[in-house]
């Protein structure tokens, strides 16, 4: 398989997965979303709507936080980071340990 191949079937499939986060809160019957979905729009425009705001990195707003999601997204970057970064020194050095005893 070739790369182009590799890079168009990944650019489908992050797409499958984006419009799935769309379709799948307002194809529930009703739930916690409901309030948050309902629009006066129908859900084509919404669609619409959430894929243009995407592709100029609009993320949204979060409801949880009550603040845009890619503010909250960076204010937990560093701590990932952190935990990542730590994790994985860790896991390097047991391992190369383990390997040379």
């Amino acid at each position: 398989m070739n790369i182009i191949t590799k890079v168009v079937s990944y650019i489908i499939i992050i797409f499958i997965i984006i419009s799935l986060n769309f379709f799948l809160p307002r194809m529930m019957p009703a739930g916690p979303l409901s309030g948050l979905t309902s629009s006066d729009k129908t859900v084509l425009e919404q669609y619409t709507n959430y894929m243009t705001n995407l592709m100029h990195g609009d993320l949204g707003w979060s409801t949880s936080k009550n603040a845009p999601v890619w503010d909250v997204l960076m204010r937990s970057l560093k701590w990932t980071l952190l935990l990542v970064g730590t994790s994985t020194a860790i896991y390097v050095i047991v391992g190369i340990l383990s390997g040379a005893g």
